[in-house]
């Protein structure tokens, strides 16, 4: 088992975002995301009416797994990307942050005779995540629970901590267990996992490492703006399974190669900040709006990502920014057409 030896930090701010860096891409961290929605759903009916409303194929699910699955709009526009993972006696959902409401009112809008009962969770439980290449060995030597064969979106109870769930989520594109407890045991696990020397990142941190991986995230490259092929969700698309909402539309784009816009990730030099929302432009035209934007102070380096038109997503193509009024010349480093 790997070791849980703290990893030491000064004051200084640059040695503090440096070791939670070296923690997130190296070892493992703690981050909150308790913002994250969580759905507890059951009902003889429910993979059923989930099946029916989403991208991917729920029907082989059993208890311990889990899946990635996308709720479109019958215009097949994203509404959210779900973690959906089958517990005993219920499904978990996992949705975008303060998105569980709408994503209940969805259901509950579809559903007419099903057995399906939805209950938003979210305010009784709190969710931390341990994030890096080895969070498997802190969940393992933390809460007792051996996840060396489990699967992304893969879960199941905490055997040490009463009312606990563990989901394998991967979500800023590195191994990552979402850890699910009532707020009575909040304390409990965060102090477990400090006392294993594991420390916790912030938010930029985070979001740095997401950007790096073109991780999209809820809010900013899903949403109703973006259809799922857009926004790089291939992998949770079924082309085989029966109809969903917005089915016919996501078949369409996919079929005849109709996807208009790519995600791409993007670089540039320079200290420029280049703000979510800026126009992207190529010979004067607009083809593309950056969706998120981090930069790494130490190493000096820029990555954001941004929806681009598929005439100017290749690798290596040059494009103007607006900030404020100036050009930032940009460079789309990788697309997700070209994603391993």
């Amino acid at each position: 088992m790997a070791s849980t030896e703290a990893i030491s930090t000064s004051p200084g701010p640059d040695d503090a975002a440096s070791n939670q860096r070296r923690a997130l891409t190296e070892d493992a961290a703690i981050v909150d995301r308790s913002e994250i929605g969580r759905l507890a759903i059951s009902g003889a009916d429910t993979i059923d009416l989930l099946d029916r409303l989403s991208t991917n194929d729920l029907r082989g699910l059993t208890v311990g797994r889990g899946i990635g699955t996308v709720l479109t709009t019958n215009k097949g526009r994203v509404i959210d990307l779900l973690t959906v993972v089958q517990l005993d006696g219920r499904l978990l959902a996992l949705t975008g942050p303060g998105n569980q409401s709408k994503v209940a009112e969805w259901m509950d809008f579809y559903t007419f005779t099903e057995d399906v009962s939805v209950m938003d969770i979210t305010p009784d439980t709190a969710m931390m995540s341990v994030v890096g290449p080895k969070s498997g060995d802190i969940v393992e030597a933390v809460f007792g629970l051996d996840v060396r064969g489990w699967q992304r979106f893969d879960g199941a109870p905490c055997p040490t901590v009463d009312g606990c769930t563990i989901v394998r989520t991967d979500f800023a594109g590195v191994l990552a267990f979402d850890v699910i407890v009532h707020h009575s045991a909040e304390s409990e696990v965060r102090d477990r996992l400090e006392s294993n020397g594991v420390l916790s990142a912030n938010a930029e941190a985070l979001e740095l490492l997401r950007i790096e991986n073109m991780a999209p995230a809820f809010g900013a490259e899903l949403t109703e703006n973006h259809n799922p092929l857009e926004a790089g969700l291939l992998e949770y698309i079924s082309f085989n399974k029966g109809c969903y909402i917005g089915q016919e539309v996501v078949a369409r784009l996919n079929a005849y190669d109709k996807v208009q816009r790519h995600l791409v990730s993007l670089t540039w030099s320079g200290d420029a900040t280049l703000p979510s929302g800026s126009t992207l432009s190529a010979d004067g035209q607009s083809v593309g709006v950056v969706t998120s934007s981090s930069s790494d102070d130490a190493s000096r380096s820029h990555v954001a990502l941004a929806l681009v038109r598929r005439s100017h997503s290749d690798t290596g193509t040059a494009l103007a920014a607006d900030v404020d009024g100036s050009a930032i010349e940009v460079v789309v480093a990788r697309s997700s057409e070209d994603r391993d």
